[in-house]
């Protein structure tokens, strides 16, 4: 029987990590949701998935532990 769909690994909790880890992860295909924990890292994460490859989903928060370092603004 045709195999009707191909397998797709996600990886729903990724930072960025090293130039190394981000080529691995476009090679392969790895659908990754990349995840910012403060507003500095937040837009270097945009601006390079701006760029990248598609499997990399750009996500962002505040990192409970930074809570009170942030503005709702920010």
């Amino acid at each position: 029987m045709e195999q009707l769909w191909q397998t797709l690994l996600c990886d729903a909790h990724a930072h960025l990590g090293s130039v190394e880890e981000r080529k691995e992860r476009e090679e392969g295909q790895i659908l990754s949701l990349l995840c910012a924990s403060t507003p500095k890292e937040a837009r270097l994460l945009f601006s390079l998935t701006a760029t990248h490859n598609k499997c990399f989903i750009p996500t962002c928060g505040i990192h409970p532990w930074q809570a009170a370092s942030y503005l709702l603004e920010d």
